[in-house]
Formats: structure tokens, sequence, C-alpha cells
């Protein structure tokens, strides 16, 4: 089963709507998806705004394909988690289901 993400589409209601990331992943979005994930490794626990974006920018355009914006995942997912949920979304994409970082070899 492909994963999936939880977003409160509406504030006042709390409804809450479901997505799925396709059933097929290109390699190239996976490629994107490391070098993004190396970047943010290197940085430690130092994560600045502009990476919680670039992050929930690639995972709203290149693995739900635009289901819905940068900006509605990252206000749809209750503050305390979105590092961990778009962290979570970003390693499914390298095959990582657990949400931890997909640990490349370095010979």
């Amino acid at each position: 089963m492909a994963k999936s993400i939880k977003l409160v589409t509406n504030f006042e209601t709390g409804e809450v709507k479901e997505y799925f990331q396709p059933t097929h992943i290109k390699g190239s979005v996976a490629l994107e998806g490391l070098t993004i994930g190396k970047a943010i490794d290197k940085k430690g626990t130092d994560i600045a705004p502009e990476d919680i974006n670039k992050i929930a920018s690639f995972v709203a355009k290149k693995v739900y394909d635009g289901e819905f914006t940068d900006e509605q995942l990252i206000d749809g997912i209750h503050a305390p988690l979105l590092f961990e949920e778009i962290m979570s979304q970003l390693s499914s994409v390298l095959g990582d289901e657990s949400g931890n970082g997909t640990k490349v070899k370095k010979n």
C-alpha cells in the first residue's frame, strides 16, 4: 500500500483529507529526494525555515504530483509533528517507510 498523509483541510470544522502517494514514483524524483535528504543530514540540528519549505515543496509538487500546495502541507500538519512528518514523507521516497533517513554507503 502506498504511503499517505492526512492534512487538515478546514480549520473551522477540523476536516481532514487523506492523500496517497502514487503507486509509481519516478527514479529522478528519488534522486532529487536523496539530494535534499543528504543536505538536511549535513545540517544536523541546524535546520532553517527554508529547509522545511524546500522539503514541503518537494513533497507537495514531486511526491504527491501537486494534489496540494506546500503551504497546505505545512498548515495541514499539527505544528509539533511538522518536521517529523515531512521527513517521513521524504524518507518514504527513498524506500524507508519507517520515516528514518535512508543512509547511502560511502565507498
